[in-house]
């Protein structure tokens, strides 16, 4: 019995030893179209939010004085607002006044609500009249 037992352990140990196959080959060409998707983003400045920020509170832009425009921005679409820039642009009565044309902007992501700051600056070559902001994005 022990040596029926043991003929048939080896016969196990050889069989598994010689039934491995390797199998050598190429598998076949497959071809895969992969596109990015593109979600867009929707981007509504809040007319309401608009409003004009000054050092006195006086709501014009006095001599060295220090003021800025906001405005909230927010993402209604399907993907992330990225690489955003405010472009700015001003006519009328800028004598003195100084801003930044281009501004970057962070990333707006869907559903969230951003408040832009655009900083402007005047000095004492500021003169009386009227100065009008307009922004492109």
């Amino acid at each position: 019995m022990k040596n029926l037992a043991a003929f048939f352990l080896m016969f196990l140990i050889a069989l598994s030893v010689y039934s491995q196959n390797t199998i050598k080959g190429t598998s076949p060409v497959y071809q895969f179209n992969i596109t990015k998707e593109v979600k867009p983003p929707v981007l509504n400045m809040d007319p309401a939010s608009l409003t004009f920020i000054d050092q006195n509170g006086n709501h014009a832009i006095d001599a060295n004085e220090s003021c800025a425009i906001r405005f909230s921005l927010e993402n209604s679409g399907f993907g992330d607002g990225l690489g955003l820039k405010v472009k700015v642009s001003a006519t009328g009565n800028t004598e003195g006044i100084s801003f930044d044309e281009s501004a970057s902007l962070a990333v707006v992501k869907v559903g969230e609500k951003k408040t832009i700051e655009i900083p402007l600056k005047s000095n004492l070559n500021t003169m009386d009249g009227l100065c009008y902001f307009y922004s492109t994005g």
